[in-house]
């Protein structure tokens, strides 16, 4: 049995994100997020589902996360600023939209451009 570590990513700002390969859902490998914001609690969730692939790849699930915290910290300052309620407002608990605001959705595209080593992949 292949044993698979996490992979976090850590900041002093955005205090720190990790996944970690969960199960297997048919073809598709799904992960475990967790976010612990600065002086926050833990959030975890397990719904992070892969596309179909042969092997878990732990960069990619955690340039995926990114990528959707991009997306909720967006939906977050649209609907402040606009007053506009965006799908995307349920994608991480409500607790989490102070944080991902202050954070943004820049931030997090640069954080998921690292992760990718500048590739859209």
């Amino acid at each position: 049995m292949i044993s698979h570590i996490k992979l976090t990513l850590h900041d002093d700002t955005i205090g720190s994100i990790t996944v970690q390969f969960d199960r297997w859902d048919g073809p598709h490998a799904q992960y475990r997020w967790t976010i612990i914001p600065p002086g926050m609690p833990i959030y975890s969730g397990s719904e992070l589902r892969m596309g179909a692939s042969s092997q878990p790849n732990d960069g990619q699930a955690l340039a995926t996360l990114l990528s959707f915290l991009g997306a909720f910290a967006e939906a977050v300052d649209v609907t402040r600023r606009a007053g506009i309620e965006s799908d995307n407002l349920d994608m991480f608990p409500e607790q989490l939209q102070e944080w991902a605001y202050q954070v943004g959705s820049d931030e997090f595209s640069v954080l998921e451009s690292s992760v990718c080593g500048g590739d859209d992949a």
